[in-house]
């Protein structure tokens, strides 16, 4: 995640590992600086254990860009329904 991000410093909390070990992913939250000031942005994200999608970050701080409807949608189903706790 830190390479997705492009921040070797990038800050993790509330992760946790949904679904199961075969199919499952790994949901939370990072915080990076970014931009010329460097100023901190915390956003989702998930990472998919079998690589078959992702990883995804919303709000365009990740290397591949999702839309925030698709980030939303996976956040959604993937992570929420899955199990994850806020």
């Amino acid at each position: 995640m830190q390479i997705e991000v492009n921040y070797p410093a990038a800050e993790f909390s509330r992760v946790q590992v949904t679904g199961n070990s075969t199919t499952g992913q790994t949901c939370g939250y990072v915080t990076v600086k970014t931009g010329y000031a460097q100023l901190k942005r915390t956003a989702r994200f998930i990472v998919y254990i079998d690589g078959t999608a992702g990883p995804f970050v919303e709000a365009d701080l990740g290397a591949h860009p999702v839309s925030q409807q698709r980030f939303d949608f996976a956040w959604q189903y993937d992570c929420l329904k899955e199990g994850y706790k806020l």
